[in-house]
């Protein structure tokens, strides 16, 4: 979480700090409205390799 607020803070973007006491970096996208778990196989990264951040807008960006 550490990571991605200092992306969003050299990217120009604000935010409260005192929110990050109450995020999580799981997402809910990856459970069904049944309580299935949709996990998707991630490829391997090398060590000291990082994803990159997920957009939570990326699915409206698609249909827009």
């Amino acid at each position: 979480m550490d990571r991605a607020a200092q992306h969003l803070q050299s990217s120009g973007g604000t935010f409260d700090d005192a929110l990050l006491a109450h995020l999580s970096p799981m997402g809910w996208v990856h459970i069904s409205l049944t309580g299935d778990y949709l996990w998707q196989r991630a490829n391997r990264l090398s060590p000291g390799e990082f994803r990159t951040l997920n957009d939570p807008m990326a699915r409206f960006k698609l249909v827009a």
